[in-house]
């Protein structure tokens, strides 16, 4: 704790100083931009860096819970943030103003007392959102919308906002749980290994199309794709048709306890007696199939192939709590139920933990 900490309040708007407009709510799709400047505000104002024990997950799934309810604010000029603040704690009465930062380069022109205005104009009301003024970005324009349509429910594995050092993935052998072969794919789909850094905003799409998402959950999947795929060990797998349109995908990584996945589901699995699955597992992070080719083996043959390559003994994932045609393929591959009645931050639905011990079940 700091031996002198001032508390200040307002009242009332700065009649003195005119609120810079370009001060904005951060959008989901820009939490590659926000976020490295809250670690400089944050290191610069604590003495210790927020990515030093757990690489940042805790502080990255902070941060994208401000972005997400409409409390973070910044200045964003040629894809860089010039101001930045937030609002921490939103009651009824009062608002809190936090992280207020400046890019060292922009310092001493006054712009903290004109971004501070911005955000006093901007404050969430009541917990709600802070207002949305006309975006006037000196920047390049928002991804465009892909067509939204939705699936049934659970077809979506997981989704996890893990931040680790980039770097190149470990190379993992080939076939480490050979079995009978992989499942036949369908007539005219191939499925093989997919570069999905590269490929990502097809990727993307496919996921779109089958859960309806929204142009900042496009990019907020995206920053955790890219970040997931540099992560050693990750690994992808595509389904693409002979033209070479990418109708599905799978990718997963080596769990480790310290990933914000593992830490929500790590009490219901201990409370089950099934806490040592979250170690040497192999995660199935993301797996989606365009709703035009499902039902015909290409989520089966994704899964199984991409499991068939890793070194670990077993793998685990996390499927809504119902009973789906997702957790129905999960079982007759071999799945069981680890934990159950799992709940998220945010998710409207509990969630299942399973695990299948490898090579997945052939038919």
């Amino acid at each position: 704790m700091r031996s002198h900490q001032p508390l200040m309040i307002t009242t009332t708007m700065p009649s003195n100083v005119t609120p810079y407009p370009l001060v904005c709510p951060v959008r989901k799709d820009e939490m590659g931009l926000i976020m490295p400047a809250c670690v400089a505000m944050f290191t610069e104002e604590v003495g210790v860096s927020p990515l030093a024990c757990d690489g940042g997950l805790l502080y990255q799934a902070r941060v994208a819970e401000l972005v997400g309810s409409g409390r973070s604010f910044a200045r964003v000029e040629d894809g860089q943030v010039i101001f930045k603040a937030e609002v921490g704690a939103v009651t009824p009465h009062a608002c809190q103003i936090q992280g207020i930062w400046v890019a060292p380069e922009y310092r001493g022109r006054g712009l903290s007392e004109t971004g501070m205005a911005a955000v006093l104009g901007l404050r969430p009301a009541r917990g709600g959102p802070g207002r949305q003024p006309v975006r006037q970005r000196l920047q390049r324009g928002g991804p465009s919308r892909v067509p939204a349509r939705r699936l049934p429910r659970g077809r979506r594995v997981h989704e996890r906002p893990v931040l680790t050092p980039s770097g190149p993935a470990s190379s993992v052998p080939l076939m480490s749980h050979p079995a009978a072969g992989p499942p036949p794919a369908p007539r005219d789909v191939t499925v093989g290994p997919l570069d999905l850094a590269a490929r990502v905003d097809d990727a993307l799409a496919v996921q779109a199309l089958a859960f309806g998402l929204t142009d900042d959950e496009i990019g907020v999947r995206r920053h955790i794709v890219l970040r997931h795929m540099a992560t050693p060990g990750a690994r992808a797998l595509g389904a693409t048709t002979g033209t070479g349109r990418l109708i599905g995908f799978v990718y997963g990584l080596p769990n480790h306890r310290s990933y914000w996945w593992s830490t929500i589901v790590a009490p219901y699995l201990r409370a089950e007696g099934h806490d040592d699955w979250l170690d040497d597992s192999f995660v199935i992070t993301e797996l989606h199939v365009h709703p035009a080719h499902q039902k015909y083996g290409v989520g089966r043959a994704l899964i199984t192939m991409l499991t068939d390559a890793v070194v670990q003994p077993r793998s685990i994932l996390s499927a809504i709590d119902a009973e789906t045609p997702a957790r129905g393929l999960y079982r007759d591959l071999g799945y069981c139920d680890l934990a159950r009645l799992v709940h998220f931050p945010s998710a409207r639905s509990p969630y299942v933990v399973m695990g299948a011990h490898l090579p997945l079940r052939r038919r």
